[in-house]
């Protein structure tokens, strides 16, 4: 795949280089000397390589031998194994149930092979008209009747809420312009209509009670409900980017930016901003469900000149590491049964027939929780993301480095959700002051995005948590990596003392990450089973070592970035 060139010595404190509007300040969080010889055949990085192999292959034997004892320990008198764990379902690999006990991988997985076969229908249609046609409306033609298809298939008659939330926010984008506090407006309309949205269940039987019962008779396939939180990120970005064109908000310096930078940051002439091309980019078929996110600009300007970042070889490339993933995934799902534990309580002592857990076993469960959650959020955005590549249509990237990868909170989110990263800079975190105002900025971010996701405590939990762990972050980050510490920077003992700092912070980003599972209740219960009962120090211990160990890989890791002065590889 094709690399671009990159900066490790300015970033802003939580976007990556493409902060749209070039906030100076400095990301220390992961920096590393701009030049060092390479350490991967040092003693140490090769002492800690061979512990972390050590403990990781005993860390994969116990959870495969734990997931056995629940799934394999007694089998039928024909042979099959009796499932002892609930929605364990018949597998196809080692003659091993397969867990699918999470709803959305469950039916993402379902709907997998008609929704390859309904990509590559709905690609071969898009190239033919791009060939036939070449002009802009008759690809904004294209786009906007097959999203009037989809969209009913999957939504049924609630498509005209859909339509009317559009209408809205698109008058509201119009008017805004006129108005002092126009994108304050644009903001409130929409957040009142997420919440609407959530309180109300997608409006349910709300054409009942207008007299129109019929078209409550069929809601599609898809409640979209869930699904308009992606639709109101791209109102959003649809209505900001009007509103700065018509205000020609300075656009800082695009040299050396990347492709989708430049689309981003480029305004379009105001005769764009129509409603034709609104609707073509909120109902965007192969990123309609779940991203990436793109930006208004972007989309339009690579509708106009397709993007050329990516050649039909690097794309392909990347679809064969997609069906790679997808057979990592159900291998997974066939030996570690760990998600399925975390789901229903086994951790906490819910009883099928089995021993209590040990502090081990809880942390191991929540350790191949969040890396099954990684795997599905892997494999969902970049089958959607590869679809835009191959319609000419280029997105931010989520999941850039592996979870396992990582050792603070903005490393973490530019990496994890990192289309919406940079969605939450562009409309968020530069308008409300940037680095100037992080310590305040970012309890309304993270407030927003966890009520973005549900109106639930957990994502509360989540939310305050992040706030909490990254404002101190911030601060620790800000003093150790002051001048006063320069020399300290170059020292032989740094290293040490950043794997030291980060694998205490990763025991943190566990904690923000599991809330989203557990709550206000669960969490503090999990990390006493795990950590506090006896035993638990014992774990704690082992586990701080195995993070530890790691982090120094994890250093060299972004060292060689640097040296090589190229962005990671996906």
């Amino acid at each position: 795949m094709r690399r671009e060139a990159t900066s490790h010595a300015r970033e802003t404190v939580m976007a990556s280089v493409e902060d749209p509007r070039k906030d100076a300040s400095i990301d220390r969080r992961e920096r590393t000397p701009l030049v060092e010889p390479s350490r991967w055949s040092s003693p140490v990085l090769v002492s800690c390589m061979s512990i972390v192999f050590v403990m990781f292959y005993f860390l994969l034997r116990h959870a495969y031998s734990q997931s056995s004892e629940y799934g394999l320990d007694e089998k039928a008198a024909d042979g099959t194994p009796l499932v002892r764990l609930p929605r364990l379902q018949p597998g196809w690999i080692f003659d091993r149930p397969q867990d699918l006990s999470d709803v959305q991988w469950r039916m993402f997985r379902g709907f997998l092979p008609l929704l390859f076969v309904g990509i590559g229908a709905y690609l071969a249609g898009s190239q033919l008209v791009r060939t036939r046609f070449r002009s802009l409306n008759a690809r904004l033609v294209y786009y906007n009747a097959t999203a009037l298809v989809l969209i009913s298939y999957f939504h049924g008659f609630n498509l005209i809420w859909l339509l009317l939330s559009a209408v809205v926010n698109f008058a509201l984008a119009r008017q805004a312009v006129r108005l002092p506090f126009g994108a304050g407006l644009v903001w409130a309309f929409n957040c009142g209509m997420l919440v609407l949205v959530y309180v109300s269940q997608g409006c349910h039987l709300w054409f009942t009670r207008l007299g129109m019962p019929f078209l409550d008779s069929f809601s599609g396939i898809l409640g979209w409900d869930v699904y308009f939180k992606m639709t109101m990120l791209r109102q959003i970005s649809y209505a900001m980017d009007y509103i700065w064109a018509r205000k020609n908000v300075p656009v800082s310096s695009l040299e050396g930016k990347s492709a989708y930078h430049k689309a981003q940051e480029t305004p379009l002439p105001l005769s764009h901003y129509n409603f034709f091309a609104y609707t073509a980019y909120l109902f965007y078929v192969p990123l309609f469900i779940a991203g990436p996110i793109v930006s208004f600009n972007a989309f339009i300007n690579q509708v106009i000149t397709p993007q050329t970042t990516y050649s039909l070889r690097d794309t392909l490339v990347m679809l064969g590491r997609v069906i790679c993933y997808i057979l990592g995934l159900e291998l997974f799902l066939h030996c570690f049964y760990q998600y399925n534990f975390n789901e229903y309580g086994l951790w906490n002592g819910t009883d099928y027939g089995q021993r209590q857990f040990t502090p081990m076993e809880v942390a191991i469960t929540g350790f191949f929780t969040l890396n099954f959650m990684y795997l599905k959020f892997l494999i969902i955005w970049r089958v959607f993301r590869v679809a835009g590549w191959f319609d000419g249509i280029d997105s931010p990237e989520n999941m850039n480095r592996c979870v396992n990868n990582n050792y603070t909170f903005a490393g973490f989110w530019r990496s994890w959700h990192g289309s919406f990263n940079k969605w939450i800079i562009r409309y968020m975190y530069v308008p409300l002051g940037g680095s100037k105002k992080a310590f305040l900025s970012i309890w309304l971010i993270f407030t927003f995005i966890g009520l973005w996701h549900d109106l639930i405590t957990q994502w509360l939990a989540w939310a305050l948590c992040n706030c909490v762990f990254m404002t101190a972050e911030i601060f620790f980050i800000n003093f150790w990596y002051s001048s006063r510490f320069a020399r300290l920077h170059r020292h032989w003992s740094w290293r040490w003392l950043v794997s030291a700092a980060g694998a205490s912070n990763i025991f943190l980003l566990m904690i923000a990450n599991l809330a989203i599972l557990h709550g206000f209740d669960g969490t503090p219960v999990f990390l006493r089973n795990a950590f506090l009962v006896p035993g638990g120090q014992f774990t704690a211990a082992v586990t701080w070592v195995f993070f530890f160990m790691g982090l120094f890989i994890m250093q060299e890791i972004r060292a060689g970035e640097a040296r090589s002065q190229q962005a990671k590889r996906f």
